[in-house]
This record gives C-alpha cells, structure tokens and sequence, in this order.
C-alpha cells in the first residue's frame, strides 16, 4: 500500500507539473490588443491612386519551418490613403478570403479613424488571378487583381454590379464562401457587427438579421435570401455535397441545403445547441475551409484560444475540446483553416499563426492534439485577420494565404508531404480518445480479445474493463489508468502464457503421432522457425468466414512446386500469380511475400476476414487462403473470358499473327456496360462493404470478363484490399506502389494526390474509374510515347484540350466530338442524336472524375446515378437489370484471370494514336 500510495503521489506531481507548464507556455504566446468598434453614419472613401496594386514581390525566408517549403510571397496589397488631418488614421484590412481555381477571392475594408471614430469606409469585393502571378516576367498588376464589387446597404440584397464607392450603411460581412457551380461568392451579411450588437445586448429584434447573398463572378449581379430570424456569427459552406452550416449568436447549430449558386433551399435543421460548459462563446468563428474534405468534421476557434472539432454526420452530432481555452483575445479578429485530411489546423490570432498537428480522426471525434507550434512571423508587425487553405495558382501544391492588417495578403508554399501526415497516437490513447471524447460523461466498455485454447469459447473471451464516468483528461481518470491498466495487461499476459505452453504440447503431440516419410521433399517450402502448421490455424487463430483455408502443400502440389510453368504474368506490385487446379476446377493462386511477424500473420488473417465478407455480383469472390512462414497466399476463381486490359489492347509476339479466333472489339454498348458494373462494384466497396474499402489499383487489368457478349457480359473488379494487405502486412507502402506503377506503366491510373503526395482517400479510386471510362471509349492506352517522342504521355493529358474545348491543339480539329476522341471502330455505333449525347455525357463524368481537385470529384454513388440515367435515356434500361443468383449459377464455371502485366512492353510495340 505504501508504494502504491508513493506511485500515485508521484504521478500526481508529474501530472501537476506538466498541465503548470502546459498553461504557462500557452499563456506566453498571446499578446493583448483591443480594435475599435465600427460606428453607423459614416461618410464614403474613394479608393485612390495611392491603393494602386504592385508586382508580387518574394519575401526571404528568414526562419526555417517543417511547414513551409520555399519562399513566402507578397501577392497583393493596398496602400492607404494619405493622412491629410491631423489624428486621422487610415487604414486598410484584408477581412476574408476564398481559393478557388486559379483565383484568389478577398474583401478589402478601407477606412480612417478619428478620435475612435470610423469614417471615409468603403468595403471592397475582389479578386487576383494566382494563374498570371506565376508568370515570371512579372504581369502587370492591373492585369492580375480585379474588382468584382464595392458592398452594398442590407436594405438591398438583389441588383447589379456596383462599380463605384457607396454608402452601405451598417452592412458587415461575417463569411465567404464559394459556390458549387464555382461561379459564384457566397457572402454572409448582417445588418450591422454581431460582437457588437453581443455587447450592447441588442440581439433580437428585427433590424438585427442576417442573410446570405450569391454574386456572379461574371458581371457582378447579386440576388439574395431571405433574412433570418437569427443573426449568423459563422458558417461553413459544403458545396460538394450541398450543405451549409452555420452558427447562431445563441451557439445553436443550423443545417440547412443549399442550391448550385449557394442559397439555401431548404428547412432549417437545428443540428445543436452547444453546452456552455464547452467554452464556446459569442467569438467563436469557422469558416468553408474550416471542413475537412469530405465534410465529416469542422474545427473552430474561440476569442480565448480554444480549438474544438464538430464531428458532423448523418443522424449524429460530436462536439469535443481539441486545444484547451487560456488567453482571451479581447474582440481580436480570428480564423481557422483545415488541410484536406484534417491533419493540421491553421489558427489566427493576433500577429500569430499557430499549426496543430493532429492524431487521426476516429468515427467519434475529429483527432486530438499531437503537437502544437507557431509558424515564424513572416507578415512584419501587422495583425493576422485571414487564412485561406488553396492551391499555389500552377497546380503543383498547397499554399496558405494569409491576409493582415495592412492591406496585404501572402502566400506560404507549405510542404504536402509534412501536411498529409497525421500524428501517430499511441493505442490506448486512441481507444480512450475514440470512445470518450473530451466533453462527454459516460460509461463504456472496453473488450479484448484474447486466443485461448478451446473450440468450445469459439477461440475467444473478453475481458471487461469498466471505465469510471470521464469528463475529460482528469487527474481521477490518470490515477484510475495507472492503477487499471497494469493489472489488465498482467492478465491478458497470464491467459496469454497458458494458451502459448497448451498449444504447444498439442501441436507437439500432433507431430509426433505424424509419419515421416524422409524420400519426400519439397522444394522452396517454407523453413523460418516461425512456420504454423496450416490445418492448425483454423483452431488456433482468427477463422475467416465463408472462405477455405488451403494446406501450403496442396497449393505446391497443383502448381508443381510453383513452377514458373503454371506462372501467370510478371510479378506485379503485390506478388506473383500462377494457375492451378483443385477438386476439378481453375483457380488462380497470389503468392505475396514478406518478412512476417506473428503480429503481421494475424493482421493478414484479420484482412482476408474482411475480404471474405464483400459480396456483391461486380467483385471477385474469395475462394481461400494459406499463410505459412514467410507467405501469403490467395486463392480466386479463374475467368476465362480474361482480362479487360487483353480485350481492349490484343496482342501477340508478333502484331501481324493475331490468333483468327480472337473476340471482335468491344461494342460501345458492352463498353457502357462494363464502366457501370465496376461503378457498381467501387461504389459498394466504398459504402456498403464493412469496413469501407479503398481499392488503390483500379485498371484494365484487374477487371475481369465472363464469356457472355452483348447485354451478357459481366465483368468483376479484382485485386481490392491487396493494397492493404501488402501496406498492413508486407510492408510494402506509398513509395514501393509508385515505383512499381512507374515500371509496370500504370501510373497513368494513380490520382496526383496519391503519387506525389500519398494523400489516401475514396477519390483515389474515382480519379483511377475515371482514366479506366476514357481508356474504354478512346481505346488508347492510359500511357503512351509523349508526341514529341520523349518521354510519356497521359492518356488524361491527351485528351485534356479536348474536353476542355481547345480544338486548335488537339492531333485532327476538323474532328467534332466525340469522334474526335472516340475509337475509330465506335463511329459506327453512334446511331442517332441520343447516343452520341450519352457518349458526350459520359465522357463529361470521365473528367469530372479525373479532375485534379479531389474535392471536386463525384462520389461514385453519383457516378451510378448519372451511369443509370445515361442508359435509361438511350433505351439501353436491360444493362440495369442486376444478375440474380439463378442466372449466375447457370453461367459456365467463373474462371480468373491475372492479367500479364504488360504496360511497359505495349509502350514500345502498341501505340495507338488517332489519324
């Protein structure tokens, strides 16, 4: 008991001290200011020759940062006007910011300060081309930052461009955002400051509302909603998928849909109301960028340095404390920014730009802190009032635009690489974080699962650990996990002794009654001292369902000692694939290979478990599996209909004895067919399997095809979750997958994000559906010899001025579309008007799958949607008809085939191009 108490009063100290020198570091890092109040009636500023734009201007990079990769640019800033009255202080201020494609998008707030007085105001909507910024000789500043519109009063929400400087009363501007259709600003306006009328306790009534307001890009007309009865202290815009969230001065949450040009269109939903106890205040802001890039959590940040992360989602709602508050800002202006994948945050506040590094984000919270620093001060003295996450203006990376007090905004090419990791959690940090984020209060159940040597337990117990009440990282709940935790593991360890020495004996007993036969040998067999006995590991380990589990022996058997006879193509990113025969029938055998671990054989027993669970009529079934020593292996059906990759691009030793009884070209309506049944098979691996699954390798040649034609054929997509397997179990990673690609030519399939970053997500898959839908319809391969004959060539590059409707670089402009990309032997089959329309309209889903922003791909649920529509509209409606289980029985045996990886051999000898 003494040591015990001595242990706990110990890590008391420890705990104290820390959460001490936690509060002093982040109380040293604020400085205290104040701003002055904005007033009604004042009079209008002309914007002078004095605001005049200058050429954007490198800034030297005067202290390193892991963040930030090259050199911070000056993009734009304004100049105030000359102060011609004594105690007249005029300003300029960047207050919101936007990145969109190529563009820069930011209010600019002018005015002059006398005596605590605001005059001579004038708001300005504009925007700067990042595009003509890279050009090198320097553009000329009035052909880079135009004006979109000067603001106008609340009372007039509709009407067209204001060109000139106007009175707009009490118009202030909370958000901005960009609409779905890109087109259009979307503006958030309320008639007057929301801290403001905060302070004066003026809240309700109604000249205090708030609207939003859409306005054209392309000829500044602006039309509005209707006011809300509440007024909107911050709001985030989810384009992609048509929603808009924003906050109420009462800390109440609304949902509510919105149309293409951003106006919402739809009911009120209340999705919260926040728990005072959170700290959430009056100051509290997020923004569009505030979102993560599939929407499912939003970050803000308080007046009092607090970060916190909304879990957002359908049916359900997470609020949780990321950064604890400690200084208070005092009425400071404040923004909050996202990387894609939510694993950093970009907070300001006063002259200082903070990065949090974030643990990964779990189905209940949106991460918690791993590391937390300020970015050096780049900006000079001037305040920090605006952040934007975007891209650079050349496509090459990410960059965070910074807007300051004095008119200027930077850029700050940050490093993808650093960005797009998250910090690596330790387990039991993650199990607590997962289920008890840091503004609940309950009570859970932690189970784990321990092996033990008994058919009868099904090989599995649980022991129970519960978890006293928690609200938050108390000095309760450390004490309760240091007293718990050593206990638990002690008996995990103990169970997992006993089973270790019975399994033993068992085996060991099962040897001994086993006879030798000492004439026989296998070659290549197997020898680590960690081999397991495959017929034990049924009884022993996890058992996949629905799926056999082959002998090593048996698999060496039907393939003579995996002889390179029975070898079906080169060895691919992920092993290599030989034919064999068992119980009759012809199944393909995948051998991967690595250095295993009893952890990593577990984890490949735990995979092919959920492999084994996918089910759908688009995706290869699972016939078995063997892991043994070093090897992992998988066992298929075989389809002798091929590989689509074959069918689409025949060949042989020699292209002029091509075998007479090959199958004649893919018609266009087999080609639909084929795009909508593996848009089936992804979008049910990306929804509808458990765990999702993210394919990472669709190509020609994992789609597999029956012997059917016509409204029979049916094809499968192969080769999913072996990314997984080889990242989770082999070892092999981002790196061993691109140089693979590179070698094999299938790079052409991977999404820029992936390759150059390793940034993993679902729209990995939609960019490589989308490159798969415009090899079916061009019939080019997806890499070919650049034109000028050095190097190599997209296929997503080549027809880039096509779909983008630059005609004058394209091979033949005489052409119209789509034949002037559609393969040749098509041309024929494109009847009528409707035809050639479904053509062009899948070609327009093929680019919006491959666009370089996965945030503007579709979701492939859309895909299928759009794919149904196309072929209901053409009269094609019998591809719909989904295959019942009677018509797939009676279809000849399923059979696999591993397509030869010949990527890089058709490079040299089978170029297609148009004539």
């Amino acid at each position: 008991m003494a040591i015990a108490a001595t242990m706990v009063c110990g890590c008391y100290l420890v705990l104290l001290c820390t959460a001490c020198r936690g509060s002093a570091h982040r109380t040293g890092l604020r400085s205290l200011a104040s701003k002055p109040s904005w007033h009604a009636g004042d009079r209008v500023l002309q914007e002078s020759r004095s605001a005049a734009l200058a050429a954007p201007q490198k800034e030297r990079q005067i202290e390193y940062s892991p963040f930030v990769s090259g050199s911070v640019t000056h993009v734009t800033w304004h100049t105030p006007r000359a102060n011609g009255t004594a105690g007249k202080d005029c300003r300029t201020e960047i207050t919101n910011l936007v990145v969109g494609s190529g563009e820069l998008y930011y209010i600019l707030h002018q005015y002059c300060q006398v005596d605590g007085t605001l005059e001579d105001r004038a708001l300005l909507i504009r925007r700067v081309n990042l595009s003509r910024l890279q050009d090198a000789n320097g553009p000329n500043p009035q052909d880079v930052d135009f004006l979109i519109s000067y603001m106008w009063p609340f009372g007039q929400p509709n009407g067209t461009i204001i060109r000139e400087p106007a009175d707009f009363g009490d118009a202030h501007v909370t958000g901005m955002g960009l609409s779905k259709d890109r087109m259009h600003l979307v503006l958030s306006v309320t008639n007057g400051d929301p801290k403001v009328i905060w302070d004066s306790g003026t809240i309700s009534g109604d000249q205090n509302r708030s609207r939003f307001t859409s306005l054209s890009l392309a000829d500044g007309y602006r039309s509005s909603s209707g006011p809300l009865s509440e007024l909107v202290q911050a709001w985030a815009l989810e384009s992609n998928k048509g929603f808009l969230y924003y906050l109420q001065l009462d800390s109440a949450l609304i949902n509510v849909t919105v149309n293409d040009v951003g106006l919402p269109n739809g009911p009120l939903n209340r999705v919260s109301r926040s728990d005072i106890q959170t700290g959430i205040d009056p100051d509290e802001k997020f923004q569009s960028g505030s979102l993560v890039s599939d929407g499912s959590c939003l970050y803000s940040v308080t007046s009092n340095d607090g970060l916190f992360g909304r879990k957002l989602g359908d049916g359900h709602f997470d609020h949780s404390i990321i950064a604890y508050p400690s200084v208070r800002f005092l009425g400071k202006e404040m923004d909050v920014v996202a990387t894609p994948q939510g694993c950093h945050v970009f907070t300001a506040a006063n002259n200082t730009i903070e990065v949090f590094k974030l643990f990964k984000r779990t189905e209940r919270t949106c991460g918690r802190v791993g590391a937390r620093s300020a970015l050096p001060r780049y900006f000079g003295k001037a305040d920090v009032t605006a952040l934007a996450l975007g891209d650079n203006g050349d496509g090459d990376g990410l960059s965070l635009y910074v807007g300051t007090t004095d008119g200027s905004v930077y850029s700050v090419p940050l490093n993808g690489p650093e960005l797009s990791r998250c910090g690596n959690e330790p387990y039991i940090g993650r199990v607590l974080s997962d289920r008890y984020p840091i503004s609940r209060y309950k009570r859970s159940l932690i189970f784990f699962p321990v092996n033990l040597p008994s058919s009868g337990l099904a090989g599995v117990i649980y022991l129970i650990v519960v978890i006293v009440p928690t609200l938050g990282y108390s000095l309760i709940n450390a004490v309760y996990l240091l007293l718990y935790a050593p206990l638990t593991f002690m008996f995990i360890a103990i169970v997992s002794c006993i089973a270790f020495c019975v399994r033993r004996v068992v085996t060991r007993g099962r040897r001994a009654l086993e006879p030798v036969n000492i004439n026989h040998t296998v070659l290549a067999r197997p020898t680590t001292s960690s081999v397991q006995d495959c017929t034990a590991m049924d009884f022993w380990g996890l058992r996949p369902s629905r799926v056999k589990q082959f002998g090593w022996k048996l698999l060496s058997d039907c393939t003579e000692n995996f002889s390179e006879t029975y070898r079906i193509g080169d060895k691919g990113a992920f092993g290599k694939v030989y034919r064999g025969s068992l119980d009759g029938k012809d199944v393909a055998i995948k051998v991967m290979t690595g250095e295993l671990t009893d952890v990593k054989r577990n984890q490949f027993v735990a995979e092919v478990n959920t492999l084994s669970a996918v089910n759908h009529v688009n995706l290869i079934q699972l016939t078995g599996y063997c892991q043994e020593g070093n090897q992992c292996i998988l066992v298929y059906p075989y389809f002798r209909g091929g590989c689509l990759h074959e069918r689409l691009f025949p060949h042989t030793a020699n292209q002029r004895e091509l075998a007479k009884d090959s199958p004649p070209p893919l018609t266009l309506q087999e080609r639909m067919s084929i795009a909508f049944q593996i848009a089936k098979g992804l979008q049910y691996l990306h929804d509808d399997a458990k765990p999702p699954i993210i394919h990472r390798d669709i190509k020609s040649s994992n789609v597999l095809l029956g012997d059917g034609c016509g409204d029979k054929l049916y094809v499968v997509v192969a080769d999913f979750g072996l990314a997984a397997i080889g990242e989770r179990v082999l070892d092999t990673g981002h790196d061993h997958v691109v140089i693979t690609s590179h070698i094999g030519g299938a790079f052409g399939y991977m999404s820029p994000e992936y390759m150059l970053r390793g940034e993993l997500s679902e729209k990995n898959d939609v960019y490589s559906f989308g490159v798969l839908v415009l090899e079916l319809l061009t019939g080019r391969k997806v890499v070919t010899r650049a034109p000028s004959g050095v190097g190599w060539q997209t296929l997503v590059d080549w027809v880039k001025p096509f779909l983008r409707g630059d005609s004058q670089t394209a091979q033949d402009p005489s052409l119209e579309m789509p034949r002037a990309i559609l393969d040749r032997c098509l041309w024929n089959q494109m009847a009528g008007d409707s035809t050639k329309q479904m053509v062009m309209n899948t070609f327009r889903v093929a680019w919006e799958c491959v666009h370089e922003d996965y945030g503007s791909r579709p979701a492939m649920r859309a895909v299928v949607q759009r794919f149904h529509i196309m072929l209901l509209d053409v009269g094609w409606d019998f591809l719909i008809r989904t295959m019942d289980m009677e018509y797939l029985l009676a279809m000849p045996e399923a059979e696999y085939t591993i397509c030869k990886d010949d990527d890089a051999e058709s490079q040299e000898h089978h170029e297609v191009f148009l004539e």
